[in-house]
């Protein structure tokens, strides 16, 4: 992701936008979610919530890397995301 912010590709291009959001973006909390159910299975991704509700907040909160200029700045949303949906 940081290789894609210092091309000038951020992370919105990633994230859908426009007249496909809420099919594309339910499609991509989808499988955040995923990703986090198998993760409850082996103890690192924290359990106590509906893994759909954390994947709604790192999806919206990667949404916001597009504002984001710098590699520290992402690398501090990321360690965000990731310290939310860690055990």
């Amino acid at each position: 992701m940081i290789e894609q912010h210092r091309s000038g590709h951020d992370l919105a291009g990633v994230v859908p936008h426009g007249d496909a959001v809420d099919p594309a973006r339910r499609a991509l909390v989808d499988l955040v979610a995923g990703v986090l159910r198998s993760g409850h299975a082996n103890g690192t991704i924290r359990s106590d919530v509906p893994a759909v509700e954390p994947a709604l907040f790192a999806v919206h909160a990667l949404s916001a890397a597009a504002g984001i200029r710098t590699d520290t700045g992402v690398r501090g949303l990321v360690s965000v995301v990731i310290g939310a949906v860690s055990v």
